[in-house]
């Protein structure tokens, strides 16, 4: 039997960005990687935004389930009913889930289950609902 606890849950009206991937240029007989700016800044809010909420606590160290859902404005060109476009979500949830490691949960080895969608929405959000997992079963069930 499978039992979560609920731990931490937040709402945060702010446009999903998803996490980019790390720029290489070369300096002379070195190459060197930097984080593109959009995902620097974004995740640094995201970062103050969850500190905020989760203020006075320490970050979990028990093995979590993540729950997430990304709230985006449809595109005008856009006429699908589902957002089955970019961004693509294991790209959205990672720009999540690096600025929540040490502050909500110890390290991100302790995530062992994730459930995450996108809709679309007039008002852009992202939700995070973090839960102690805990099961007596060996496997999950799906």
């Amino acid at each position: 039997m499978i039992q979560a606890i609920d731990i931490f849950e937040t709402t945060i009206q702010i446009t999903p960005v998803s996490i980019a991937r790390p720029r290489f240029f070369r300096r002379g007989e070195f190459v060197s990687t930097y984080t593109p700016q959009k995902t620097r800044e974004f995740e640094q809010e995201i970062k103050r935004r969850v500190a905020k909420d989760f203020k006075g606590r320490l970050p979990f160290e028990f093995p979590v389930s993540v729950s997430l859902v990304f709230g985006m404005e449809r595109p005008i060109s856009v006429k699908r009913p589902l957002p089955s476009v970019k961004p693509d979500i294991d790209n959205l949830i990672k720009a999540i889930l690096d600025p929540l490691n040490g502050i909500v949960f110890k390290d991100d080895a302790l995530i062992v289950f994730i459930k995450a969608g996108k809709q679309y929405t007039e008002t852009p959000f992202i939700y995070i609902k973090v839960e102690r997992f805990e099961t007596d079963e060996a496997k999950l069930q799906f």
